[in-house]
């Protein structure tokens, strides 16, 4: 793939692009539209994503982690993931803070320790997803799927889990304060 390393690329139309096995590493794309792009093998360490338009791209295997565990990771605080397939992806360090991941594919994803709060995750599938040390406070998960995934030591307080699936999930000292629970699914939550 192609080496855009550090490259600025502010609020430029990049829809249904092929970037695949890209490098993008601190590259700036506050605001591009980046819908349906083949983006498959992409590394995004320390990129500033913020408010871009990523719904229904193909992330399968991206790396938006830092390159350096010190380093942030990449930035997509407000982006818009409707619809993404970030199966695989490495997200250590990522803030995702006020995204929109609703429908996303996110099975075995982790996302230990990355800040959620406020983030949108409607009928996405989380199943399998480490969230150990989230920061998930009033975030969105009506009616994701988040069977056998890892919330212990998340924060979950104000958190929509209206219809969600967590069976088989792992809950353990998170904060459920104005948490909502209703119609979801755990009965064999631990």
């Amino acid at each position: 793939g192609a080496n855009l390393t550090g490259a600025s690329l502010t609020r430029i139309n990049l829809t249904q692009v092929k970037l695949t096995a890209a490098v993008l590493v601190n590259a700036t794309l506050i605001g591009c539209d980046l819908r349906g792009a083949d983006l498959r093998g992409i590394n995004l360490g320390g990129a500033d994503l913020r408010g871009a338009d990523l719904s229904w791209a193909y992330m399968k295997g991206a790396n938006l982690a830092a390159a350096n565990p010190k380093d942030p990771g990449a930035d997509l605080r407000g982006a818009n993931l409707t619809g993404a397939i970030l199966t695989g992806a490495s997200l250590g360090g990522v803030n995702l803070r006020g995204a929109i991941l609703d429908y996303a594919e996110l099975t075995g994803v982790n996302l230990r320790k990355v800040d959620l709060r406020g983030t949108l995750f409607y009928s996405a599938n989380l199943r399998n997803a480490n969230l150990q040390e989230a920061l998930l406070d009033g975030a969105n998960f009506n009616r994701a799927n988040l069977m056998f995934s890892n919330l212990v030591s998340a924060s979950i307080k104000g958190v929509n889990l209206r219809a969600t699936d967590l069976r088989q999930s792992t809950l353990l000292g998170e904060n459920l304060a104005e948490t909502d629970f209703t119609g979801a699914k755990y009965d064999d939550v631990t």
